[in-house]
């Protein structure tokens, strides 16, 4: 895994929906050790001051994309890694798309943890009851504006079931 897929994979993440967002942050938390094993020890090696976040210097990036990779950093970043860049647990969900093959009884897990109503149905309404509900799980890394943002979406798309999640 190489710094420039890792920033390339972060602008995708940062331009995404935020309804893509909270739900790829909700099933990297899903996901087993061993499925992640590869992101760790990825993360580890891309973080070259092992202060535990990965920031611009530790990215690599050179001149003419460092605005757009830090405005990434900024918008994905969350909880205390922050103000110093991307966290463990961002990294794992800004990389799940290409890197993690999801077990469709994960998917199906993290689609009835969302389900608060237990209707099969997503609106933005139990989004927000669940991951409040479970803000001990999702705390750190689902923001409130993020919570907001991806619970307007959900709603103006008409809710989402479990075959679209």
């Amino acid at each position: 895994l190489s710094a420039a897929s890792v920033r390339a994979a972060l602008v995708r993440f940062a331009a995404g929906g935020r309804l893509r967002q909270a739900v790829l942050r909700a099933l990297a938390r899903e996901l087993m050790e061993n499925q992640v094993h590869g992101l760790r020890q990825a993360f580890l090696h891309l973080d070259r001051d092992v202060d535990g976040v990965l920031s611009l210097a530790d990215l690599g990036t050179d001149g003419f994309e460092a605005a757009e990779v830090q405005l990434a950093i900024d918008q994905v970043g969350t909880g205390s890694a922050r103000a110093k860049g991307l966290g463990y647990s961002d990294f794992v969900a800004v990389l799940l798309p290409q890197r993690v093959a999801m077990r469709p009884q994960q998917l199906a897990c993290a689609f009835e943890r969302l389900d608060a109503e237990c209707s099969g149905h997503l609106t933005g309404a139990s989004l927000q009851q669940a991951l409040a509900r479970s803000h001990g799980v999702y705390g750190s890394t689902i923001s409130l504006t993020l919570l907001r943002d991806a619970a307007q979406e959900l709603d103006a798309i008409g809710g989402l079931d479990l075959p679209r999640f």
